[in-house]
């Protein structure tokens, strides 16, 4: 019996353990925006049929997923090319500012479930890069429209990035 206090010693620890908060791995989806009409003037131009038909696919492909949070710029050819998902997972798209990338990527790492971002084929890439603190991503040719880049993180960090190329 000398060794009483063991036992709510132990019972101390294994509670303080258990109440610990569980990192997990958070995943994030970034797009760039769809097609969209041709027009050197006009800089918030829309998205033509073949982008309207993408952005539908979209919201179908992210209809089984996971999704906590979307991300667009407040440019109309992004937020067309997020709205069905927006629709479909009732969720408010948050804009963010495509000049403020490093920003960006600090609020992402805190984010503890997973997102969607829509950007541009120039900030697209530039975000990656903020998030990995590389180089690495270069912008993304004016023809693609159809890559989607699942970042997994882990306590703020990138663990992976992989490039899905399904089409509609």
């Amino acid at each position: 019996m000398k060794h009483r206090w063991m036992i709510p010693l132990t019972f101390l620890l294994l509670s303080a353990c258990a109440t610990q908060p569980q990192t997990e791995t958070v995943t994030l989806y970034l797009v760039r925006h769809a097609e969209t009409v041709s027009s050197e003037v006009n800089p918030d131009r829309p998205l033509n049929p073949q982008g309207l038909q993408r952005a539908d696919w979209l919201g179908q492909y992210f209809s089984p997923l996971a999704l906590d949070t979307l991300y667009s710029t407040n440019i109309t050819r992004t937020l067309q090319t997020i709205a069905p998902t927006a629709k479909s997972k009732s969720l408010t798209v948050n804009h963010y500012n495509p000049r403020e990338l490093e920003q960006f990527a600090d609020e992402l790492r805190q984010l503890s479930g997973p997102a969607l971002v829509a950007g541009h084929s120039n900030t697209t890439p530039a975000l990656l890069n903020a998030l990995q603190r590389s180089s690495h991503y270069e912008q993304i040719d004016d023809a693609e429209h159809g890559l989607i880049f699942v970042v997994e993180m882990h306590e703020g960090e990138v663990q992976s990035v992989e490039i899905d190329r399904s089409e509609p």
